[in-house]
C-alpha cells in the first residue's frame, strides 16, 4: 500500500481521533492484514466526522479511506467495501478544485476503483467513467512527474479492456500508445518496469491477432523477454512475462527458443511469495503458474524431451500452486457462505492439484 501524505490543517492534526487514525494507518501499512485494515477504516471514519466539509484535509482523508477500502476488498471480495472505496474516491475528487496537484491523484484512484467494479459486475458505465477519470489524471500529470508512467499504464489497461468488449480498434491503438509511453518514461532499474512491459506486450499481441502484422508479435516477444530480465521487479510479474513470451513463441512454433525461456522462468518459481494477502493476487498468480505449467509441458514434448522432463515441470509447478493455496485453505468456509458454487469449484480444483502424478518406474519404461 502506497504511503499517502498526512493531511494537516490547523488544530485538526491534534484531535485524538485524527491521531488514532494515523496510528492505525501506520499499523495497516506495516501489516496489511484484514483486522488492521478494518480498524484503520473504522478510526478513519470517526476522524472524518471531525473535519468540516470545506476543509482541505477532508479530501486527503477520504482518499486514504478509499485506498484502505480497496485493499480490504482485495482480501474479502465484499462488493459493499468496493462501493465504499468508490464513494470515498468520488468525494475526494469533488472536494479538490482544478489546479490542485492532488486532483490527479484522486482521479487516478477513482478510475482504478471503477475499473475493478467493472471487472466484477460488467457495467460498461463504470469502465467508461474509469477511462474518463484516468485520462483526466494523465492530462493533469506533467511529463517529468514520476507518477505519469503508472497513470499511463493504468489508462492503457482500461482502454484494452474496453477494446475486448467493444472491438473498437481506436481503443487498442491508444492502449498501445499509452503503454509504450509508460515504458519509455521508466528506467530499466525501476521495479515497475516489468509490469509496464508485460502490459505493452499483451496489447501488441492482441493487435497481432486482429491485424496479423508479425512486427507486433515480434515486439511483444521482445518486451516480454525484457520483463523476464527485470531483476528488480517482483517475481510474479517476471513469471507473467515468461508466460507471455513463451505463448507468443509457441504461436510461431519457435519451440527451442521457448524452451530456453521456460528454463529461466521455472527458476523464478521458487522466488514467489506464498503469503500473498490479497485473494486477487493469489488467484492471478495461480492462473499464471498453471498456465506456465501447461505450456511448459507442451513445449517439452514439442522439443522431443524425455517425458519425465515434462512430468518434472508439472510437479514443480504444482508445488508452487500448493504453496500459494495454503493461505486460501483456511478461508474456504467464509467463501462458501457467500458463494457456495464457487467454493465447491475451488475445492474440486484443489483436489485435482493434490492428486499424485503417476510416474512409471525404470522397469516399466523398458517393457
Amino acid at each position: 500500500m502506497s504511503g499517502p501524505t498526512r493531511p494537516t490543517h490547523g488544530s485538526y492534526t491534534a484531535e485524538p481521533s485524527i491521531k488514532a487514525f494515523f496510528e492505525c494507518l501506520s499499523l495497516a501499512k506495516k501489516n496489511g492484514g484484514r483486522s488492521q485494515l478494518e480498524n484503520a477504516i473504522n478510526t478513519g471514519q470517526k476522524a472524518l466526522l471531525q473535519i468540516p466539509a470545506g476543509f482541505p484535509s477532508r479530501a486527503a482523508v477520504t482518499n486514504i479511506l478509499a485506498l484502505l477500502s480497496t485493499n480490504l476488498y482485495s482480501q474479502i471480495l465484499d462488493i459493499e467495501t468496493l462501493k465504499s472505496a468508490i464513494k470515498y474516491s468520488q468525494e475526494a475528487v469533488d472536494l479538490t478544485p482544478i489546479g490542485n496537484p492532488a486532483r490527479a491523484i484522486y482521479l487516478s484512484s477513482l478510475g482504478n476503483h471503477l475499473s475493478i467494479r467493472y471487472e466484477r459486475e460488467g457495467d460498461l458505465k463504470d469502465l467508461t467513467q474509469a477511462i474518463e477519470h484516468s485520462q483526466g489524471a494523465v492530462d493533469l500529470t506533467p511529463t517529468g512527474n514520476p507518477d505519469r508512467a503508472g497513470r499511463l499504464s493504468n489508462l492503457s489497461s482500461h482502454l484494452s479492456i474496453r477494446y475486448k468488449r467493444e472491438g473498437d480498434l481506436k481503443d487498442l491503438t491508444q492502449a498501445i500508445e499509452y503503454s509504450q509511453g509508460a515504458v519509455d518514461l521508466t528506467p530499466t532499474s525501476n521495479p515497475d518496469r516489468a509490469g509496464y512491459l508485460s502490459n505493452l506486450s499483451s496489447h501488441l499481441s492482441i493487435r497481432y491477432k486482429r491485424e496479423g502484422d508479425l512486427k507486433d508479435l515480434t515486439r511483444a516477444i521482445e518486451w516480454s523477454e525484457n520483463a523476464i530480465n527485470s531483476l528488480n521487479s517482483p517475481p510474479s510479474i517476471r513469471v507473467r512475462g515468461c508466460l507471455n513470451a513463451v505463448s507468443y513463441l509457441a504461436q510461431l512454433q519457435r519451440w527451442q527458443e521457448a524452451r530456453i525461456l521456460l528454463d529461466r522462468g521455472l527458476k523464478i518459481l521458487p522466488l514467489l511469495i506464498s503469503n500473498l494477502s490479497s485473494k486477487l493476487d493469489q488467484e492471478n498468480m495461480m492462473k499464471s503458474v498453471s498456465g506456465l505449467a501447461a505450456i511448459s509441458y507442451a513445449v517439452s514434448l514439442e522439443c522431443n524431451n524425455d517425458g519425465f522432463e515434462a512430468v518434472r515441470i508439472l510437479e514443480l509447478s504444482r508445488g508452487t500452486i500448493n504453496r500459494l493455496a495454503i493461505n486460501s485453505a483456511a478461508e474456504i468456509s467464509a467463501l462458501s457462505r457467500l458463494y457456495l458454487n464457487l467454493a465447491k469449484r475451488f475445492e474440486d480444483l484443489r483436489s485435482i492439484i493434490n492428486r499424485p502424478v503417476k510416474v512409471e518406474d525404470d522397469q516399466s519404461r523398458t517393457n
